[in-house]
């Protein structure tokens, strides 16, 4: 019987030896939570979802370097740097947490805010709050400079169709051709920027109505800028998922907060019916 005991007790070591345990520790790994939209749209809970992310994406980070007031791109990015250098994989999971009319950053700006709390679809496009103040965030791609934006749409209650209307008549008269999905398709380099050669003064009135939309639509919000450059490859630690969204290198960091200046917005790409801008923050 000893012997028998004995048997069973070195056939469990040889089965358990056997595990893939970098398999386990990877499949182990939790990176998303039951949490709703509505969880992030209040601060009532902010002490356990920053307890929960912390614990599972960032286990080194300490939570009393957490930003107490306004944030500024300062304080920001030396938070995310610090993040990013514990695990870039889980900051990328951070950056692009998946959570229903959310976008890129914000929950990430969530985490690091003590005061944030998302705004929810009655918020009139105010996308953060931070105590009294509110925030548009855009998730954007940005140049090597840092000096413009671009990459993004303006959201809802900006109305396009006159000057959709005009360029669409323009890609008919040069005879631009698009593959996009749907008809109202324009690129920038072979679309746009040939408007603008050829004729630049009928461009000039069609920014000059995109600003005025951009003026409306901005308002006097400040916007807190997230490079948002990305490519689709494998994620090093987690190759399994396949090819999937991965923040570039130096990315995922705040760019700007600043107010947009709308006659710094022109017309940069017409995506399925909506134009997206480029932004120039100097």
């Amino acid at each position: 019987m000893q012997r028998f005991r004995t048997y069973l007790k070195e056939m469990a070591a040889v089965s358990i030896n056997d595990l893939d345990m970098n398999f386990i520790k990877r499949a182990e790994r939790v990176t998303s939570f039951n949490l709703s939209a509505k969880d992030f749209q209040s601060i009532d809970n902010k002490a356990e979802i920053q307890h929960l992310i912390k614990k599972h994406f960032f286990p080194d980070f300490n939570l009393d370097k957490t930003i107490k007031d306004q944030p500024t791109a300062k304080a920001l990015n030396e938070l995310i740097d610090e993040l990013q250098r514990e695990s870039f994989s889980m900051y990328n999971k951070l950056h692009n947490y998946p959570l229903s009319g959310v976008g890129p950053a914000e929950a990430t700006l969530y985490f690091l805010c003590d005061k944030a709390q998302l705004g929810g679809g009655g918020s009139a496009g105010v996308d953060l709050k931070v105590g009294a103040k509110e925030y548009e965030i855009k998730a954007a791609l940005v140049n090597a400079q840092k000096t413009q934006v671009s990459g993004f749409k303006l959201g809802a209650g900006v109305d396009f169709k006159p000057i959709i209307k005009e360029l669409m008549q323009m890609k008919d008269l040069y005879g631009i051709k698009t593959t996009g999905k749907g008809k109202e398709e324009i690129p920038s380099k072979s679309g746009i920027e040939v408007f603008r050669q050829k004729d630049p003064k009928k461009m000039a009135e069609l920014d000059k109505l995109f600003q005025k939309e951009c003026k409306d639509y901005f308002g006097t919000h400040e916007v807190i800028f997230m490079a948002n450059n990305a490519s689709q490859k494998l994620d090093p630690e987690f190759p399994d998922a396949g090819k999937q969204k991965v923040l570039s290198k130096g990315s995922g960091r705040c760019i700007a907060i600043q107010k947009v200046n709308p006659l710094k917005c022109k017309i940069q790409v017409v995506t399925q019916g909506i134009i997206k801008p480029i932004i120039s923050l100097r």
